[in-house]
């Protein structure tokens, strides 16, 4: 079988036919989730660091400026905090 003609979808069908065939154990959902997550978490920290190093390179006044608008002011009752 070329998986490669049939496309991703037929060759995971093959995949999982073929680790099913030969009592394999298969990944639960928490196994994918989890690591898409962390692959995830892994991704935001490196953009993060690279716009702090480049938020710093540009003018050492914005980074803190930047962190500023990340604030967010206390409101007290419902309906106040319409103007930030």
């Amino acid at each position: 079988m070329d998986a490669r003609a049939e496309g991703p979808v037929a060759l995971t069908n093959h995949a999982v036919t073929w680790l099913r065939k030969n009592r394999a154990p298969l990944p639960g959902v928490s196994m994918p989730a989890r690591q898409l997550s962390e692959a995830r978490t892994a991704a935001e920290r490196r953009l993060y660091e690279a716009v702090a190093r480049a938020t710093v390179r540009a003018d050492t006044a914005l980074a803190p400026a930047l962190a500023e608008l990340l604030v967010v002011p206390e409101c007290g009752p419902p309906g106040r905090c319409t103007r930030w």
